[in-house]
């Protein structure tokens, strides 16, 4: 199983880092999913929610979901780097 790198840092700090294997983001042309070996991205992040899945086939009711205001993220395929205005 492949994992990619989340990390997601708001103006008080470290927020969430760990290893997951998809995440999708709300950027200002749609919903973006994320899953290791992405290609290298840079864009911003709308306000919205971050939805988080730390396995593959994971059960509905364990995927993990974090409100954001908005910010930037950098993907480079091997980690999603999120800079937040809040999350």
């Amino acid at each position: 199983m492949s994992d990619i790198s989340l990390e997601i840092v708001t103006l008080e700090g470290l927020k969430f880092q760990e290893n997951v294997w998809q995440v999708e983001l709300p950027t200002p042309n749609g919903v973006v999913g994320i899953l290791p070996h992405h290609i290298p991205l840079i864009s911003i992040i709308s306000p919205g929610v971050i939805t988080i899945w730390r396995r593959e086939g994971m059960p509905e009711d364990q995927i993990e979901h974090i409100a954001t205001e908005g910010g930037f993220v950098e993907i480079d395929g091997k980690r999603v780097r999120l800079l937040a205005d809040s999350a």
